[in-house]
């Protein structure tokens, strides 16, 4: 019996101790959404963008990165995080955009990560549900076009594939009716 209540004791001040151990931690974090809201209006993050109303739109994970989309009042960008030798995922970079006029816009972010020992560019691109882009169109060093189709996916991630190497890059937004929107 006494041996049993010496191991829960060891037990309950391990588990103490790690919790402990984790709130002293400044490291932040993004296992789950909370953790990534919380990460978002920390007074370290994204200097003076707008963070009211701060809402996440969706999350990709690709290898051992965790990339959140997200909105405010004001701003729109994304959140990345990578994942560490205890599967925490750690934050690696944040961006966003505030926006000059009353709404924000579709934006495209440039996210680079390593892929299996190799750089790898990708686009983010986040939805305003309130604007009419439809469509997108990404031409990268003047090769065939990638289409997107922004029905029903507020965040998108396309793949240049540029490794490393310098790449031209034309995004042209579109509406429903496939009319050019915005070129850039």
């Amino acid at each position: 019996m006494k041996k049993i209540i010496i191991a829960l004791l060891i037990i309950l001040s391990t588990i103490l101790l790690f919790n402990y151990v984790k709130k002293a931690d400044k490291t932040i974090y993004g296992n789950n959404d909370k953790e990534i809201l919380e990460a978002l209006n920390s007074d370290e993050m994204l200097g003076g963008i707008s963070k009211s109303n701060i809402k996440l739109l969706d999350t990709l994970n690709i290898e051992d990165t965790k990339v959140t989309g997200f909105y405010s009042d004001r701003a729109s960008g994304y959140i990345s995080f990578e994942k560490n030798e205890l599967n925490d995922y750690v934050f690696k970079e944040a961006s966003a955009y505030e926006n000059q006029g009353d709404e924000f816009e579709t934006r495209c972010h440039a996210l680079p990560f390593y892929n299996k020992n190799s750089y790898i560019l990708s686009l983010i691109f986040i939805k305003n549900v309130n604007d009419n882009i439809r469509y997108a169109e990404v031409l990268v060093n003047n090769e065939k076009p990638i289409k997107i189709d922004f029905k029903d996916k507020p965040m998108t991630l396309v793949d240049i594939n540029s490794k490393g190497e310098s790449s031209s890059i034309t995004v042209k937004y579109f509406d429903k009716d496939y009319k050019l929107v915005k070129e850039g």
